[in-house]
């Protein structure tokens, strides 16, 4: 099912929870910035989720050296090996999912994975694609474009 946003991420989800079964035990929000998902990351969301976690996200360990700015300005080395760069789209139990939007902050997350964990929920991670771009710029247009 597609279902027009809203004006925020919040409002967004809210209207696609509502037009979602209450019959539906996994939902999976995709929110088109990331088309070039493949099936194969899906169906590892699902079978994430249907074997326990609230919620999964596809995710990879970058390859860039990832630095941290203290307030100052100075940097310290922060190791990747703890580190994932987290995509969508991501699988979540419906009802937790329901539950995370009710007991959250609009302001409390960028994401909905990021509420059910404020909740409790417990997200996991799936192995994601370093293909499957994010569109949200002219840049990430280009970039996507010389790969299709």
């Amino acid at each position: 099912m597609m279902v027009t946003g809203g004006k925020s991420r919040l409002e967004s989800l809210r209207l696609a929870m509502a037009a979602v079964s209450d019959e539906a035990s996994i939902v999976v929000v995709q929110d088109c910035i990331r088309p070039l998902t493949r099936d194969d990351v899906v169906d590892d969301l699902l079978r994430a989720v249907r074997n326990g976690a609230d919620a999964a996200i596809p995710a990879f360990t970058p390859s860039d050296v990832i630095k941290c700015r203290s307030p100052d300005g100075s940097l310290a080395h922060v190791g990747r090996e703890e580190l994932v760069v987290a995509q969508s789209p991501n699988a979540c139990r419906a009802l937790i999912l329901h539950q995370a939007l009710e007991q959250t902050s609009p302001d409390a997350f960028i994401e909905e994975t990021q509420a059910i964990e404020a909740i409790g929920g417990r997200v996991v991670a799936v192995e994601g694609d370093p293909w499957a771009h994010h569109i949200i710029d002219d840049i990430d247009l280009a970039a996507t474009k010389r790969l299709v």
